[in-house]
């Protein structure tokens, strides 16, 4: 049996939507124990936690910088009123 030489070259490569853009895994922190872990993981592997997306805590404005803002403020009033 002879192999067809053209046929050689004819192969198919992969389509580019099947192959994976992200070898990466996202992570964060679980929120019972703060261990890392996969950001799809609805178990914490760690403590068993549960992980749901109302679970989730909103990012708080910190403390320091809002009292940065209002010594600001306060200085540039100053600063015009002095004039």
């Amino acid at each position: 049996m002879r192999v067809n030489e053209d046929n050689m070259d004819d192969r198919e490569l992969p389509d580019p939507s099947d192959m994976d853009q992200d070898d990466y895994t996202v992570m964060s922190r679980c929120p019972n124990c703060k261990k890392m872990i996969d950001e799809e993981s609805e178990v914490c592997p760690s403590c068993g936690f549960f992980i749901t997306a109302e679970e989730e805590t909103p990012k708080q404005f910190p403390i320091w910088m809002l009292v940065g803002i209002v010594l600001m403020m306060v200085a540039i009033v100053m600063f015009v009123l002095e004039k």
